[in-house]
């Protein structure tokens, strides 16, 4: 079947009429990384269901594409290196959306605040895993999960630090292939990563905040007013 999403030259068909691969590909970089940075005043909607993920690929390639946002209709097949020229074997057209919800199944029937941060590390990675080799979209795959990675640990509080991702996309992308053929502790690691770095952040912020408040107001309670109390006595 000819893929409806390449023009004759073989390039993803845009908005701008770009023909060029390379011209493409840089453009496409600098949208989606300001559409990065605004990311945190978007409303995606619930994170448990597919339209989320809709949403979220609409919003990052909506200005590039005009099927951003919607299910792809070709059969997806990408040689990769890491698994000696094969392609993961992504979702066919028909079964993206059943294996989407199957996964969605699975990540909304943890019970978050009951396991200890290496099981949120396996978990998580293995509930990315599935939507991602579900593939649902023709262009974009890998950076709508990580947004939508985002979008769900802050919903969950878990917390999660997804500048870690930001700053090593490659390596994101590259773990998930090798956890499609049971290679998991690499999107293990990144994302165990991801939470501590995530709570050291918190940790840092409250610091922060209670410096603040002290400044304004020496007599205001904070968490560090109390341990000096407790010292006391």
């Amino acid at each position: 079947m000819k893929d409806p999403y390449l023009d004759e030259n073989g390039v993803l068909k845009n908005k701008f009429g770009i023909k060029n691969k390379e011209e493409l590909r840089s453009k496409e970089i600098r949208i989606v990384t300001y559409k990065l940075f605004k990311i945190r005043e978007q409303n995606f909607g619930k994170s448990n269901n597919i339209e989320c993920l809709k949403n979220i690929n609409k919003y990052l390639f909506g200005d590039l594409y005009e099927w951003a946002g919607e299910t792809r209709k070709v059969e997806m097949v990408k040689f990769e290196k890491y698994l000696r020229g094969a392609s993961v074997d992504y979702s066919s057209p028909k079964f993206i959306e059943s294996d989407i919800k199957r996964a969605f199944y699975k990540l909304e029937n943890i019970e978050w605040n009951k396991i200890n941060d290496e099981e949120k590390a396996k978990k998580l990675s293995s509930g990315i895993t599935e939507l991602w080799q579900a593939h649902a979209f023709r262009e974009g795959n890998t950076r709508t999960i990580g947004v939508f990675l985002d979008i769900y640990t802050r919903e969950k509080n878990i917390p999660m630090d997804y500048e870690v991702i930001k700053e090593d996309p490659d390596y994101f992308r590259n773990s998930l292939v090798l956890a499609t053929v049971d290679e998991t502790k690499y999107i293990e690691s990144m994302i165990r990563g991801c939470i501590e770095s995530g709570k050291e952040k918190n940790v840092q912020k409250e610091k922060t905040e209670e410096k603040s408040i002290k400044k304004k107001n020496p007599w205001a309670k904070t968490k560090e007013n109390e341990k000096d109390k407790e010292s006391e006595r």
